[in-house]
């Protein structure tokens, strides 16, 4: 949908693009501190004492992608980039087979990376500092957009 249109409404109205960035920025920070606070074993509820939240199916998750403003700025950047001018629905076709040949693998790995890691870390204290070193690294990730905004 980006590179068959959508993505034409960022050129045609610039601030759509600084408002995602912002929203994208936002929510990455919202994302460290929520990996900050999450419980030693790892995705868990955010303080002590409550009930682990439970996953979002993948449904849930699938819809997600339709707000995810990462997924937005990523897709947005790609067919700037990459796609020829005017786009075509092949080439689109083509990136986003791409997209999927590089991603599927990448996701299954580090699910499986996670998996193995909270199990090798499960019930020691270094769980927790490897939550603030993920959110640190995530809030660092940030930075460039950051400078963005307020150099703008």
């Amino acid at each position: 949908a980006v590179g068959l249109g959508i993505g034409a409404v960022f050129s045609l109205v610039p601030q759509l693009a600084a408002v995602l960035r912002i929203a994208g920025t936002l929510y990455l920070l919202w994302l460290a501190w929520q990996i900050a606070r999450g419980s030693a074993a790892g995705g868990g509820s955010g303080g002590e004492g409550k009930a682990p939240r439970r996953p979002m199916s993948f449904l849930g998750a699938a819809a997600f992608q339709w707000v995810n403003p990462k997924g937005w700025t990523m897709l947005i950047g790609a067919i700037s980039a990459f796609a020829p001018a005017p786009a075509r629905p092949e080439s689109i076709a083509v990136m986003a087979l791409v997209f999927a040949a590089v991603c599927v693998p990448a996701v299954l790995a580090w699910t499986a990376f996670g998996t193995a890691l909270r199990a090798l870390l499960a019930g020691s204290g270094a769980a927790r500092w490897l939550n603030y070193a993920m959110a640190a690294v995530l809030c660092a990730s940030t930075i460039p957009a950051v400078v963005e905004i307020v150099g703008r």
